[in-house]
């Protein structure tokens, strides 16, 4: 199972601070901008996003201890993942719990292995499939409609002391064909229009969809920070053995 991956996180165009925190390959990248990629074997590889929450230095703080215990402890199993997003949740409630309460983070997370994608969630970090021009939703969110506000939305669960029991959402994609799969903090969706959307994220390479994504969303104003993972994942020959880059 070989992959083609590009990422990256931004601060946006409204936003002091960068509160996102991102997984590429399992490696860990807080508050970098520049661009990066990944290439090679898909298998047991993982890739997540965590959105924090809780105002200043908290967000960052509680998205930054999700990644960061999940990518250490991170051995390749998809199975690892439910009880690894569920831990990093009781760090961050233990540490909001004494110090600030409305401490949290987001968290969408995909693994492959054995020809399947992987796919974890708690809040509203959406991962999307995108094939032929459409782009499909892959995760439900954890949100409500806001009653003072009908326009926006609040989310029922988080990993933080908000929700100290979060239910992590499970989703199993067969992968016997190319298939491209998107993961990203809900500041993608704030800046594009799905049309617009749809259009950038069908564009030719994950480097594209990126590159693309950021320059639309500075000229139309990015009010939230953005981080997007695009993979290109497609089935190896059988006997071929890949080589993992990063």
């Amino acid at each position: 199972m070989q992959l083609t991956a590009a990422a990256v996180s931004h601060v946006g165009t409204r936003r002091e601070e960068n509160q996102d925190c991102l997984l590429i390959g399992g490696k860990v990248s807080v508050g970098n901008e520049t661009l990066l990629t990944a290439m090679g074997n898909a298998e047991g590889r993982l890739f997540a996003v965590f959105d924090g929450m809780g105002g200043h230095a908290g967000g960052a703080m509680a998205s930054r201890i999700a990644a960061l215990h999940v990518g250490h402890h991170w051995q390749g199993n998809p199975a690892q993942l439910p009880p690894l997003i569920s831990a990093a949740g009781q760090m961050i409630t233990r540490l909001g719990s004494a110090m600030w309460p409305n401490l949290g983070t987001t968290v969408v997370a995909l693994a492959i292995a054995n020809g399947i994608a992987h796919i974890c969630s708690v809040g509203d970090s959406p991962a999307y499939q995108v094939a032929n021009g459409l782009v499909g939703e892959l995760t439900e969110p954890d949100t409500r409609p806001d009653p003072r506000s009908p326009q926006h939305t609040l989310l029922t669960q988080c990993l933080g002391p908000q929700t100290p029991n979060p239910s992590v959402h499970n989703y199993a994609i067969p992968i016997s064909d190319p298939k491209r799969f998107v993961l990203a903090s809900d500041g993608l969706d704030a800046a594009l229009a799905p049309d617009l959307r749809r259009q950038l994220l069908s564009l030719k390479t994950p480097q594209d969809c990126i590159e693309e994504c950021l320059r639309t969303a500075a000229a139309t104003g990015a009010p939230d920070n953005i981080t997007i993972i695009v993979l290109d994942v497609e089935p190896s020959p059988i006997g071929e053995r890949d080589a993992y880059q990063f």
